[in-house]
């Protein structure tokens, strides 16, 4: 679910999802930044204010994703290259395996929806 539903994220604050390769933004109510890591938690990629209604390019070598308030790399000048260590994090809990299958059936669901949506089209 991510920050699907919420109507902020507040200053200093992030959402960290492992694993995720690429990030939507439908029904979200505001821009974020995202930072893609790889399985050492360095920066593969940057994206600064990720528009609504929009979907980010997918980064093969990511492994995780920091999802964080728009304006926050540019005040804190994060790079591609740059290593990341999180501390005080919080782990939602789960395995990577069940996260992987929750992936699995939810790419299942948007593929029927949208067979679905072409059929009645």
């Amino acid at each position: 679910k991510g920050l699907l539903g919420t109507k902020s994220l507040p200053p200093g604050h992030g959402l960290w999802i492992r694993p995720c390769r690429q990030v939507h933004m439908y029904f979200m109510r505001y821009p974020i930044d995202l930072l893609f890591l790889d399985q050492r938690d360095c920066v593969v990629a940057v994206i600064e204010s990720q528009p609504i209604n929009s979907i980010s390019p997918k980064f093969d070598e990511a492994n995780s994703v920091v999802e964080l308030p728009a304006g926050s790399l540019a005040q804190h000048h994060l790079e591609v290259g740059q290593r990341l260590r999180f501390e005080g994090a919080t782990h939602a809990g789960g395995s990577d395996r069940l996260a992987t299958a929750g992936t699995w059936l939810a790419n299942l669901l948007m593929a029927c929806l949208y067979l679905l949506f072409a059929y009645h089209h």
